[in-house]
């Protein structure tokens, strides 16, 4: 599933033999061919089969061709044969082949849905309508009173609508799924551990009590110091102290029900109770960890944009939506850029000096956005990681696969021996390709059934107390950004009124109803960026879900997703670069362009977190910029 995996070449030869047998046979990937029913309308559906899988499309067609049994699309036919052609080369530049493919829908990722949005039927009539149900005994469509476009998160439904006015609205395609990079953990490792903060038991707790009762908070944050301090110094402390999922104490005979502690979000009885609040809380817990035969964290060697997904997600996280915006669109002003005296970051009592800066559009100076306290934050969160070996384990520095490290994570410590790991860097979508070994486990014991296993997104600290303090303050939730670029949508060459295009927007609506939305989660346990009705839908569908796809509904409940989307033209001709953290120090590092791997094989250069930032904005400034599309 990581961007730009696919091959940039011509796929013509697929396409050819997809076009040539059509109108006698239809291919379904694996070369196995199908026989065309004549009696039936065919639908042909391309489907990108890569980490999501085939398991949700071939569910949803069946449906639809259920549902749609009895209805005539077309003068002498009756019912629909929907043909799906599996194949891995669906994405990215291939939408600008697609007209010349035989397929109707394309399920896809990797898109740059500005620069191919012309390759692309116009769907805004599915968008404005709500999502069809089913067929009634006079053949008309039954359809939800939502529109689908209301079920889609406004930014993106504005990114979406090409025509860049408000009415009317033109769609050219539809979100697929909702791709997050994450930071995954294993519930009930930390419950057995006793891994979650108790209640009262956090140093950043001092200054939730301290907003709570109104009282000093310059004196609570010098407490919350004093504290972290001691528990550095490997010296006791009253805030200190740790307990399962449920907030109960357990050693020996002793049992207490101490609660969980206020978690990232400040808030008691949230989704987050008992985590770590704070980076420096993060550090004592990892340290904490291995002390106890587990391993803090796991992610695939041979990827290193996946170790990645920590970097981004703490920066995006640390940043929150505002700023975001502001990245993205280089349109804003923010508070918090990095003070630099030439190339060098300015510092003051050990942390940089911070100065505002407003964004006009960016051509001339947009390199300055890298100038972001966030991301110097998240890069020294990960030199920490990478240079402590009992907080990682080995697969994450040789050529470990992705498959391998979800199967190491799944297995180690369980049906294997070895430590325990606790986290996984890697997408929402992890769970979809660990299919094969949750199967293996699961014969030998159903307790490791993928839908017994509780896994979750892990809720990301604030890199310091202070941002700790602001986001209490300001009722900041949690905030992600979407991975993978990924859209469905109809062959641009389709004629508008033909049969066709008639039975492809049916599907397009019918799989995007509330149930169907359901059912895309059972099979992936993935989102869409489609939320649907939850009080609405069937509950003993819903309780069947599996726990890491019920966590993400929460997340997804308590958190802001952004759309890393502008509609100013500058930024969208050169999207690619924003989270590409890019960095040339100087020429005895070179340059690289994933900070955890080049921080952990440049170690003997000396090359830290503030080296690397340095290098990032150095790059951008003197090298990068020039380059870009205008």
């Amino acid at each position: 599933m990581k961007r730009n995996w696919y091959k940039k070449v011509a796929l013509l030869t697929a396409v050819l033999t997809l076009g040539s047998v059509v109108m006698a046979t239809g291919c379904k990937g694996d070369d196995e061919e199908v026989e065309i029913d004549e009696s039936k309308t065919q639908l042909y559906v391309a489907n990108l089969d890569v980490g999501i899988g085939r398991t949700w499309v071939e569910t949803l067609s069946k449906k639809f061709e259920d549902a749609f049994a009895g209805y005539s699309f077309e003068e002498g036919k009756t019912g629909v044969q929907v043909i799906i052609n599996h194949d891995t080369s669906y994405a990215g530049e291939f939408v600008e082949k697609s007209q010349t493919d035989a397929n109707y829908i394309f399920f896809t990722e990797s898109v740059d849905y500005a620069m191919y949005s012309k390759y692309m039927a116009d769907v805004s009539d599915v968008m404005e309508q709500g999502a069809i149900t089913g067929v009634d005994a006079s053949g008309n469509f039954i359809r939800e009173s939502k529109p689908i476009a209301e079920k889609i998160d406004g930014d993106f439904l504005e990114y979406l609508n090409v025509a860049n006015t408000s009415e009317p609205a033109l769609y050219r395609a539809m979100p697929y799924y909702l791709g997050m990079r994450v930071v995954n953990y294993d519930i009930d490792l930390w419950s057995d551990k006793q891994f979650y903060f108790a209640k009262g038991c956090a140093p950043s707790e001092i200054v939730v009590q301290a907003i709570e009762n109104e009282t000093d908070l310059p004196t609570a944050i010098a407490a919350y110091e004093t504290e972290i301090g001691k528990l550095k110094a490997g010296e006791s402390s009253d805030y200190w102290a740790f307990v399962d999922k449920n907030g109960t104490f357990k050693s020996g005979a002793t049992t207490l029900q101490l609660g969980l502690s206020a978690g990232p979000d400040g808030k008691y009885d949230t989704f987050d109770d008992g985590l770590p609040a704070t980076y420096d809380e993060f550090y004592l817990l990892c340290d904490k960890m291995a002390a106890n035969n587990v391993t803090p964290f796991i992610w695939a060697g041979s990827s290193p944009n996946y170790a990645e997904n920590l970097t981004r997600s703490l920066f995006q996280n640390d940043a929150g939506v505002d700023t975001l915006k502001t990245y993205y669109s280089l349109e804003g002003k923010v508070d918090n850029l990095v003070k630099f005296d030439g190339n060098s970051v300015v510092v003051q009592n050990g942390k940089p000096v911070l100065e505002s800066y407003t964004f006009t559009g960016g051509e001339n100076d947009g390199y300055n956005i890298f100038r972001l306290e966030n991301l110097y934050n998240a890069l020294q969160f990960v030199e920490k990681v990478v240079r402590n070996d009992s907080w990682t384990s080995l697969s994450c520095y040789d050529e470990t696969s992705m498959v391998d490290a979800q199967a190491k994570y799944l297995t180690t410590g369980n049906t294997a021996g070895g430590n325990r790991i606790a986290m996984l860097l890697d997408g929402s979508w992890w769970q979809q390709e660990a299919t094969s070994t949750f199967e293996i486990m699961e014969k030998k014991d159903s307790k490791y059934a993928k839908v017994n296993r509780n896994f979750s997104v892990l809720p990301l600290p604030d890199s310091t107390i202070e941002r700790h303090i602001k986001r209490i303050e300001n009722d900041e939730k949690m905030t992600f950004v979407t991975a993978n670029d990924s859209y469905m949508y109809v062959n641009g060459k389709l004629k508008e009124g033909s049969v066709e295009m008639e039975v492809t927007k049916a599907f397009l609506s019918f799989i995007s109803n509330d149930d169907n939305i359901l059912t895309f989660m059972e099979t992936t346990n993935m989102l869409r960026p489609l939320t649907p009705d939850y009080d609405a839908v069937d509950q003993d569908r819903y309780n069947e879900l599996s726990a890491y796809s019920k966590r993400l509904i929460e997340l997804q409940q308590n958190a802001n997703v952004v759309y890393p989307y502008s509609e100013k033209a500058f930024a969208q001709n050169n999207s690619s670069i924003w989270d590409n953290f890019v960095s040339f120090p100087n020429a005895s590092i070179g340059q690289h362009n994933y900070p955890m791997q080049a921080m952990r094989n440049n170690q003997d250069k000396g090359l830290n977190a503030k080296l690397y930032f340095e290098g990032v904005y150095k790059y951008f400034k003197d090298t990068k910029w020039a380059t870009l599309n205008r």
